[in-house]
């Protein structure tokens, strides 16, 4: 028997002042079926916890983890479980100050029972492997096909998106991709208000997530019809971000300021300039956006889920975030290698859901069968052209030591207390440690890398080890040069200096 639209589970909501559709009701699913494929999904879940668990571990063992972000994330985490101010000296900033990461706050008994980075690196693919689970309940909340539902969680795990993600280390903000699409499927379900305190953690991640979370209420009023819980978390998204912007970073910030407005320079000064540059410019807008690799970045996330691509509605509550990613001079935020496109990520894999629904209720005579090996085809064929995956010559989960254990025998002999300076992959080992300086700083004045432009660089004098790999020395000049200063300077002895690694000990220390 028919059924209209607001009567199935995961029906959008057409305007009022249009004339319902009927549709059929799904046919009843076996439940011997229903249990096949999310055992399906969460065996898939599973095996790409075992692969990239592995590779991230092998990049990290290899030294190919690097200080930024990795490396700050990992002092500040360890410095919070010690009690002590989490200023990362890898960066120069309170942690705090270089993003509104609170989260970070939550994964404290992590390191109580684990402090190593590489419980940060598996935590990261965990987090992923257990999204897919959650994007097959979003599937079969939408009135697909079991078959299908498992398509989608199949292809969001087999995305090129999704995999980089995984060899980018740890950010806080992929830990809110389960997080969004754990929301859509609480919405679904109509637990309205497990719906808001989702969203309300995720906002905890990092200070630009309300771009996507403010979108998320304005369409759970919208789809659901939800004005109370819509407008709960839309005032939620609004004060954490005015509390990022104007109280906590300034607050934590060496100069009192944000210090990533230069990205968006060319729009304005300050959160508001820059907005409202960006609204009374347009022309600069489309400029920036048809002059780099935009648009190749957003092929890269959306086409190996193209179903995406059949709600266009779902795909707007990560328009704010990607657009503000497009604009941005910083030009990691528009590559999919890094971890800028959790949020569109999280976005995509329910937008694929939705489309796929759309599909099969708009096109009846689409198999189902047929639609979900194109949806897994798609996203292997995107995962084999832009993925990362280790091919020969290609692999980018290679590390930078030619001799893994010789580098960390050479790493063995610093003490746990000592003041280093490493470079940008043994920074990550030598960590968890009050003081540690990414090399050639501070030795070299001034470094872009530290604090923010005008900020002090602290005296070469307090630096008691100095641990540089080869390869990085013969790749950079800047590098060389400063290591070859204190190879020749008397206060230093030279304890290892080989084909792997030069390890450096001030006589004094």
């Amino acid at each position: 028997m028919g059924a209209t639209s607001s009567d199935l589970p995961g029906v959008d909501h057409p305007p009022r002042a249009t004339v319902r559709r009927v549709i059929e009701a799904p046919a009843p699913v076996d439940a011997a079926v229903e249990r096949r494929w999310r055992r399906a999904v969460w065996g898939a879940s599973a095996a790409f916890f075992v692969v990239f668990g592995a590779l991230i571990l092998r990049r990290h063992a290899t030294f190919g983890t690097p200080v930024f972000d990795f490396g700050i994330f990992d002092q500040g985490l360890w410095l919070l479980s010690r009690f002590d101010e989490p200023f990362v000296t890898l960066r120069g900033l309170h942690l705090f100050g270089d993003h509104s990461s609170y989260l970070m706050l939550g994964l404290l008994p992590l390191y109580w029972v684990w402090d190593d980075p590489r419980a940060l690196l598996l935590l990261t693919v965990a987090a992923l492997a257990a999204t897919a689970p959650i994007v097959y309940r979003v599937g079969r909340g939408e009135g697909l096909a079991p078959v299908l539902a498992a398509a989608i969680a199949a292809g969001y795990l087999l995305a090129p998106g999704t995999q980089w993600q995984a060899w980018d280390s740890f950010h806080p903000e992929t830990l809110t991709i389960p997080l969004l699409v754990g929301a859509y499927a609480l919405a679904q379900r109509e637990r309205w208000w497990w719906t808001v305190a989702v969203l309300a953690l995720a906002l905890t991640a990092k200070e630009d997530v309300f771009l996507v979370v403010v979108p998320f209420g304005i369409y759970l009023w919208w789809r659901w019809r939800r004005p109370r819980e819509g407008l709960a978390v839309v005032g939620l998204g609004l004060v954490a971000a005015a509390l990022s912007f104007a109280v906590l970073l300034p607050h934590f910030s060496p100069t009192g300021e944000l210090l990533y407005n230069n990205r968006y320079a060319r729009f304005g000064e300050g959160p508001l300039g820059i907005a409202v540059g960006m609204f009374t410019n347009p022309t600069e807008v489309l400029d920036v956006l048809w002059a780099g690799d935009q648009l190749t970045y957003l092929l890269a996330m959306l086409v190996p889920l193209a179903l995406c691509l059949l709600a266009p509605d779902v795909l707007a509550i990560a328009g704010p975030v990607t657009l503000a990613n497009m604009l941005s001079a910083h030009t990691y935020q528009h590559q999919i290698r890094y971890h800028y496109t959790a949020y569109l990520l999280a976005v995509a894999a329910v937008a694929a859901a939705v489309g796929a629904r759309r599909l099969v209720t708009r096109w009846p005579a689409v198999d189902v069968r047929a639609a979900a090996v194109g949806a897994v085809a798609l996203a292997v064929a995107g995962s084999l052209a832009v993925g990362p995956w280790p091919l020969g010559q290609r692999d980018p989960w290679r590390g930078w030591a030619s001799d893994p254990g010789a580098v960390r025998g050479a790493l063995a002999r610093i003490p746990g207390d000592a003041v280093v300076s490493a470079d940008w992959y043994l920074g990550t080992h030598l960590a968890h440690r009050r003081t540690v300086y990414e090399f050639p700083g501070p030795f070299q004045r001034p470094l872009s890398a530290w604090a923010a432009p005008g900020v002090p660089l602290p005296e070469p004098a307090t630096v008691e080890w100095v641990a540089v790999l080869r390869r990085i020395a013969d790749d950079s000049d800047e590098v060389a040069a400063v290591l070859d200063r204190l190879r020749a300077d008397p206060r230093f002895e030279v304890v290892i200096d080989d084909e792997h690694v030069a390890l450096l000990r001030r006589r004094d220390a």
